[in-house]
């Protein structure tokens, strides 16, 4: 939501306590679990849109009232409850003044300056030829100073080990990225075997689409790998090879897809998704310019992917020339827009909703964000696990810990792992019920291993009873995890309940690791 947006929030907490006892090693922290236990948070906010207007020669429009949109979500009406337009040099009109689509006229259109814009830099040096990465961001150090005033960027990298890593936090200093950014120029870029391996076999393709499945996922993360600052928001996409074919699969992806149905969501739909959530408009440049085996083909259904990650976002895709140019484009495309905020219709809070915009005066044509995924604290918190997912261990300061104690080989390429969360008891708040003292908590557990390949978040609610008075908890996972025989990426988290707050560990193992190698020890804990 930017400065427009208004939320009104409604909680409503129902507690019940029933017993199922978890079994526990050896001077473990006892946990049950209740069967009917819920907490629920219902939030009814604000869907804020957007909206550039252009006419038939492509020029910006301005100084249209409420009057002249139509906002449709999901094929249905809605009517405006916020409007004001966002431009260079602002007017002379309340920003926050609410609009009355029915009687508003030229002169009472509520204006606003220009809002900070965050830039996110995304670099897939997973899959990116490195000159060509090169020559992108060598354009982007030479247009730092077209930053606004209180405009902030953030540069992350994916790595060939599939891992981020965060080169500049957010920050309005030039001279910070540009270093950023020219660290990231003398770090290796892995796309040179992309181009070899098109070149080769049909079954070696299928490695491009299963990398490009990984590097989509891994910008998702970055998305909530950083803390989500206030004003309008663009990711900058610096990504090449990425297969077209996925644009046309419709799979069930996790980690994203586990709390609600996603039969037609592909790998593309959850970077989307995850952009609209979180209000990021999707600049996506052509890093590879000219096909180098000049498949104009495959160079064209490239193009289509931009367009589709530009499309449904309410960016652009920056083709050819555009690389050259791709934070001035977006710096010019954010300058000035018309804010737009509606209620969303009551239906299935878990679907995604199509969002249209049709322009009331002829001539006229609306670029915003085409789709809708509401924003909900267990949705968020699956996407703080997708983000933890591609962090190495130890690259997370967490006061939580896991540690990974027996590895079973089991038949078929399989193997069994068995864990604890270790944990401060002051982590957590505690309840007493007279006899008993215990904290109301919820377990999440995923997995991605060194291909990439993720598993969904499997989650259990428990309670969980302190014993005595011991300082330092140890709390076995719920369910013993049953994954590939390689070496893998384990997050874990904890919510705590009563207390409000969330806490994420990361831990890696290895088929051949020894018990207690992997995670963390209780010695190295650190104390809340």
């Amino acid at each position: 939501m930017n400065l427009l947006a208004k939320r009104a929030t409604a909680r409503m907490t129902a507690w019940a306590v029933c017993s199922l006892l978890l079994a526990a090693t050896a001077g473990d922290a006892q946990v049950d679990e209740p069967a009917d236990t819920f907490s629920a948070a219902i939030e009814v906010e604000l869907l804020d849109l957007q909206v550039i207007v252009t006419d038939a020669d492509g020029e910006r429009v301005h100084d249209l009232p409420a009057s002249a949109f139509r906002i449709l979500v999901d094929g249905e009406e809605t009517p405006i409850q916020l409007f004001a337009e966002v431009r260079e040099g602002g007017g002379t009109a309340d920003a926050a003044a609410e609009a009355n689509p029915k009687a508003a006229t030229e002169a009472d259109i509520p204006s606003t300056p220009r809002i900070p814009v965050n830039y996110l830099v995304f670099i897939d040096d997973l899959m990116t030829l490195e000159r060509n990465r090169d020559f992108v961001l060598e354009r982007l150090r030479d247009d730092l100073e077209l930053l606004r005033p209180g405009d902030r960027m953030a540069v992350v990298r994916l790595d060939r080990k599939r891992k981020l890593q965060i080169l500049s936090d957010w920050t309005s200093h030039t001279d910070i990225l540009d270093q950023a950014l020219r660290q990231a120029m003398e770090l290796p870029a892995w796309g040179i075997k992309y181009i070899a391996l098109r070149r080769m076999t049909n079954y070696v393709a299928n490695w491009e689409g299963n990398d490009t499945r990984r590097s989509v996922l891994a910008a998702a993360g970055s998305l909530r790998l950083l803390e989500r600052p206030p004003g309008r928001r663009a990711l900058l996409l610096v990504a090449s090879s990425w297969d077209p074919v996925e644009l046309d699969r419709s799979d069930g992806f996790s980690p994203w897809c586990v709390t609600w149905p996603c039969e037609r969501t592909g790998v593309y739909d959850v970077l989307t998704d995850t952009a609209n959530l979180y209000g990021y408009a999707i600049y996506a440049v052509d890093v590879e310019g000219r096909d180098p085996d000049q498949n104009w083909g495959r160079e064209k259904r490239l193009h289509a992917v931009l367009g589709e990650l530009a499309r449904v976002t309410g960016g652009k895709r920056l083709l050819n020339g555009g690389r050259r140019r791709m934070l001035q484009m977006a710096v010019e495309d954010t300058s000035s827009y018309y804010s737009i905020a509606v209620t969303p219709p009551p239906g299935a809070p878990e679907l995604r909703m199509a969002v249209d915009i049709e322009m009331l005066r002829q001539g006229l044509e609306a670029r915003s964000q085409t789709a809708f995924v509401p924003l909900s604290a267990q949705r968020d918190r699956e996407l703080d696990i997708l983000a933890a997912l591609w962090l190495e261990e130890g690259a997370q300061q967490s006061p939580l810990g896991l540690r990974l104690d027996h590895v079973e080989r089991l038949s078929g390429g399989r193997m069994h792992i068995a864990g604890h969360l270790l944990l401060p008891a002051g982590l957590l708040q505690w309840r007493s019920d007279g006899d008993r003292t215990y904290a109301e908590v919820t377990v999440e557990v995923a997995s991605v291993d060194w291909r990439g390949d993720s598993s969904a978040v499997a989650e259990r609610r428990m309670i969980l009873y302190r014993l005595g008075g011991e300082e330092t908890m140890q709390m076995v996972l719920p369910w013993p995890l049953e994954l590939r025989r390689r070496r893998h990426t384990i997050v874990a988290g904890l919510r705590d309940h009563l207390g409000g707050h969330s806490y994420t560990a990361v831990a890696e193992i290895a088929p051949r690791d020894p018990p207690r190698r992997a995670g963390l020890d209780l010695a190295k804990l650190e104390q809340p």
